[in-house]
């Protein structure tokens, strides 16, 4: 069962679908990615980099833009 999820390709971030760990490693699409911090379940976490003033998108829509650089696994 995936620990995350995530609706759409284009999406920027993945919804933890349990309490993550830091340093947990996650797998999307073939890519691995180190989590940077604990991710409490229900709350997003990045699939890439994400450049302050970018558009964050979350189940396919955007939701806001990003107020500061958000690394990937944050």
């Amino acid at each position: 069962m995936d620990k995350y999820i995530r609706i759409r390709k284009q999406d920027t971030v993945a919804v933890a679908l349990e309490e993550l760990s830091k340093a947990t490693a996650i797998v999307v699409d073939e890519e691995k990615i180190i989590l940077q911090d604990n991710i409490p379940k229900g709350h997003k976490f990045a699939l890439g980099y994400i450049k302050e003033g970018s558009e964050v998108y979350k189940y396919g829509y955007s939701i806001g833009r990003a107020k500061c650089d958000i690394h990937k696994g944050q």
